[in-house]
């Protein structure tokens, strides 16, 4: 089993958790046209990593409670990351603290992929 580690890159830091087998991920911004290519490349960066690679991970958890915004190349960035998980059999859940990105979420059936968490903060 893979030892718990950190990532940490300009767009995105995360966690995995070994006992748990949840890596979480935090986004610290709007996923939108003007965001999104950044947050593509650092979020291949950390699913490609070795360590990300050779974890047994059974959920992601990307927290959004930083997002204002999420437009529709931020939903097709979200949709990818889900398909990809769904491959690897691994379960998602996203958390917002923002009640316009929930509902931007819900609006485009992501509820059904994906637990969406809304949080108070």
């Amino acid at each position: 089993m893979k030892r718990s580690f950190h990532l940490r890159s300009e767009t995105i830091s995360g966690a995995y958790d070994a006992t748990e087998g949840l890596l979480k991920l935090c986004v610290s911004g709007d996923l939108k046209s003007t965001t999104v290519a950044a947050v593509h490349r650092d979020m291949e960066e950390v699913l490609k990593s070795d360590d990300v690679q050779q974890a047994d991970m059974r959920l992601l958890e990307m927290d959004l409670t930083g997002a204002a915004l999420v437009d529709s190349q931020g939903l097709n960035l979200l949709v990818a990351t889900l398909s990809r998980m769904k491959l690897r059999n691994v379960l998602t859940r996203i958390r917002v603290a923002r009640r316009s990105v929930y509902s931007t979420l819900l609006s485009v059936g992501l509820d059904r992929h994906s637990e969406l968490a809304f949080v108070q903060e």
